[in-house]
């Protein structure tokens, strides 16, 4: 997953190597823009702010780096890479056939046979999706990832739906671990001050579960309406 480097005061809690970076990602085209139906833009986009929020704090926990300690490998800028907020990137090896990586502007996911998602922090829809699978383990700006796009093909938006999925699924997976190591109340306690707060810390990952349901059922009237 990822975090981001950025020097100054910081606010108890707060960790702003997890703040999202303005406008380093070009526009879609007109002709790819799109909304997925029945999913919620703003609701996604709130959950997934907090969901960086909370990483930045893990990265910075006085316990030591969270993300490193549940195994997640860390991936920060070379000497040439002029710093930037959120520029530090965590990879995570979910499964066998799906990886998964976060900066502080945004995640993304990989699945074997379905390419990619990139999930932007202040814009998460539509989808921005790709065929390759490597993680991008050397970008460190959300304009490094500028090649993913909008799917254009119906098989294409499937797999776009089916990889965003996986990504939410692995997001609740790791607010799962992390309740392991500490109590609810200490996490709840480092959403004071966001600016978005859509759901309790300890109700995270049954909201990333219920939004990965949602993704699942728009894979599904899409494949009902291939085969129709």
């Amino acid at each position: 997953m990822v975090v981001s480097l950025r020097t100054g005061p910081r606010r108890p809690g707060h960790d702003s190597r997890f703040l999202p970076t303005r406008g380093a990602l070009p526009a879609l085209p007109r002709g790819d823009r799109g909304v997925e139906p029945r999913v919620h833009q703003r609701a996604l986009r709130d959950l997934l702010d907090e969901e960086l929020w909370l990483l930045g704090c893990d990265a910075r926990a006085s316990t030591g780096n969270r993300l490193l300690q549940l195994g997640l490998e860390r991936h920060r800028p070379s000497d040439t890479v002029q710093p930037a907020r959120g520029a530090t990137g965590y990879r995570w090896q979910c499964t066998a056939d799906r990886t998964l990586m976060v900066w502080g502007f945004g995640v993304w996911c990989a699945v074997a046979g379905c390419g990619s998602v990139l999930l932007p922090r202040r814009d998460p829809l539509p989808l921005r999706w790709s065929v390759t699978e490597e993680a991008p383990v050397h970008a460190h700006r959300l304009r490094d990832l500028a090649a993913w796009r909008r799917p254009r093909q119906q098989a294409e938006q499937v797999n776009a739906q089916r990889v965003a999925a996986h990504a939410m699924r692995a997001l609740a997976d790791y607010e799962r671990a992390v309740a392991a190591l500490i109590a609810p109340s200490e996490r709840e306690q480092l959403l004071r001050g966001t600016r978005a707060r859509p759901v309790a810390a300890a109700r995270l990952p049954d909201a990333w579960y219920a939004m990965a349901q949602r993704f699942d059922l728009l894979e599904d009237s899409a494949c009902s309406t291939r085969a129709a």
